[in-house]
């Protein structure tokens, strides 16, 4: 078969197609089509599932997979269309701003030859044929033995009508009950998208760049700023400053002198109490093999977290949720990235990586120390072969930070909400979820470095 000749065969399935689903949707008989081993069936047609079909009109066109335009049809509701799609793994949905128009689309007359009678062309399941009689034969003009014309009125029975008006308005009325539901259906999608479209308005962070215009205008204030922050964390954090050089031995003598008073007995040792308490840092043993090494944070392995080490640098590094499928779409050939650079204090930048297989560590303790936070896949059996000390959550959550993750709607397992983790969710669609989702890992993460492995930011 010649190339011109296939294109011509998959242009003329994917026509067809498009008159199925048209008539199905028109027929109000789409909850019977049968959708199993990638085909749609129904009454004996047939179509393949991932047969792209591309849709257009005067205005607009788009392109979706059969799948993907009869699982939208089916289910108009935005949440129960993404569910089935995830079930039917078709990962080319219809965006938001195409839902109006495909429906509108299927919904419209199927053909040229259907508008000829509009009970049809509208959703009545009634095939209506019009058939006309030819025209009656003229009579045969005959002259009579006297030379006289006389001519034969013709006699032409009229055709019957197939559909009297009462049965035409009957099925009108039919068509409207059928229609109000959808009308109702499509005004509540418009109003979805309106307010879809407020909220990432409100999200746009157009107008709101940092310059270097800007910075340089702000930097004097900045760096005054910076030099008088104290970050606070927890209880601890308020006494470690950002000039780590900076005395605060007497914030300690005024909180002691607010707590014990001021009697001569105590005086004797406020010194004593106050060098205790700010050399007891100092004087904790530093664990140098971790100076100057990369933060592993480790992600799930396979397919079904919405993070893995596909997607997760795209997360961690851009503060953006690619799902696994789009990523492996676009970079077939490619390695996922595994490493990024993330700004600390003193224009410093921290490397990160990213591991989904711990056993590269090895069985050094050292090596594991370097393991700063874990995004845990919602059961145990995760951490089973792992270093001893991390095997279970009890232990593990004592000294990684743990993160679990989901998509927005999905129920949190039964394990996850006994663990000491941090939640959080994401969406395909809400880009807002993103940012928060990146800001409660970031934050939780950077502070549990600080207070229990500092050596990693010196």
């Amino acid at each position: 078969m010649t190339e011109a000749a296939a294109t011509s065969n998959n242009s003329s399935a994917a026509s067809e197609a498009i008159r199925f689903l048209q008539e199905w949707t028109q027929q109000n008989i789409l909850p019977q089509v049968v959708f199993a081993n990638d085909t749609l069936q129904y009454s004996g047609h047939k179509i393949t599932a991932n047969t792209p079909l591309a849709i257009s009109d005067s205005s607009k066109s788009c392109t979706y997979s059969a799948a993907s335009l009869f699982l939208q049809l089916l289910h108009p509701g935005l949440i129960q269309y993404r569910n089935e799609c995830k079930k039917y793994n078709v990962i080319d949905p219809v965006k938001a701003t195409d839902k109006a128009f495909v429906v509108a689309f299927f919904s419209a007359a199927v053909s040229a030859d259907t508008a000829e009678v509009p009970v049809a062309m509208v959703g009545v399941p009634t095939t209506i044929t019009t058939t006309t009689e030819p025209p009656p034969k003229k009579a045969r003009k005959e002259k009579s033995h006297h030379s006289s014309k006389s001519s034969q009125q013709p006699h032409s029975k009229q055709p019957k009508p197939l559909v009297t008006n009462e049965q035409l308005f009957d099925r009108l009325n039919v068509v409207v009950d059928k229609r109000q539901p959808f009308q109702q259906q499509q005004q509540a999608d418009e109003e979805e998208q309106r307010l879809a479209q407020l909220i990432t308005k409100a999200l746009n962070a157009d107008g709101f760049a940092v310059t270097p215009e800007l910075l340089q205008e702000h930097g004097p204030r900045t760096e005054l700023i910076l030099q008088q922050e104290i970050p606070v964390g927890n209880s601890a954090s308020i006494l470690r400053a950002v000039n780590p050089q900076k005395d605060l031995s007497r914030v300690l003598e005024l909180f002691q002198e607010a707590t014990k008073g001021s009697s001569s007995q105590h005086h004797h040792h406020k010194k004593s109490s106050s060098s205790k308490v700010m050399t007891s840092p100092t004087t904790k043993p530093l664990r140098t093999h971790l100076m100057g090494q990369k933060p592993v944070i480790l992600v799930p392995k396979g397919m079904t977290a919405p993070l893995t080490l596909v997607n997760a640098h795209e997360f961690l590094a851009n503060a953006k949720y690619v799902p696994r499928e789009k990523i492996v779409q676009q970079n077939q050939h490619r390695n996922p990235l595994t490493t990024f650079t993330r700004p600390q204090e003193a224009g410093r930048y921290i490397e990160y990586e990213i591991m989904d297989n711990p056993r590269k560590l090895g069985t050094s303790q050292a090596a594991w120390d370097r393991v700063v936070a874990v995004i845990v896949l919602g059961q145990s059996w995760q951490f089973k072969d792992w270093l001893k000390g991390y095997q279970t959550p009890a232990t593990l959550f004592d000294q990684v930070y743990g993160f679990f993750v989901s998509m927005e709607g999905d129920q949190l397992p039964p394990e996850v909400a006994t663990w000491a983790v941090h939640v959080a969710t994401l969406n395909r669609d809400k880009r807002g979820l993103d940012q928060v989702a990146y800001a409660t890992f970031w934050n939780g993460l950077e502070e549990f470095i600080r207070v229990r492995k500092p050596e990693l930011f010196m």
